[in-house]
């Protein structure tokens, strides 16, 4: 059975004061099997949160229970959501 590519869009929140760096962040997602795309910065300025957007991209749909985990287990990350695309 040949691999098939599974994407997902991937959103992750922090306090303004505590920002995981951009190289960080994709050392963090890459280390879980994802390649980053379509990067993206938002600012909450009413509410102090900084916002990475990004397309994820694996060839193991598991990747995200893993990337979950590191992300749980990080007390900087305020709020994260992995929605896997398509079927």
């Amino acid at each position: 059975r040949m691999p098939t590519e599974t994407y997902a869009i991937f959103m992750v929140r922090f306090a303004r004061d505590a920002v995981m760096t951009e190289p960080a962040l994709r050392t963090l997602v890459e280390s879980t099997g994802f390649s980053l795309h379509n990067l993206s910065y938002r600012l909450h300025g009413d509410v102090g949160l900084f916002e990475y957007r990004m397309v994820l991209r694996t060839l193991d749909a598991g990747n995200a229970r893993a990337l979950s985990e590191k992300l749980k287990a990080d007390p900087a990350v305020l709020e994260f959501r992995i929605a896997p695309t398509g079927d």
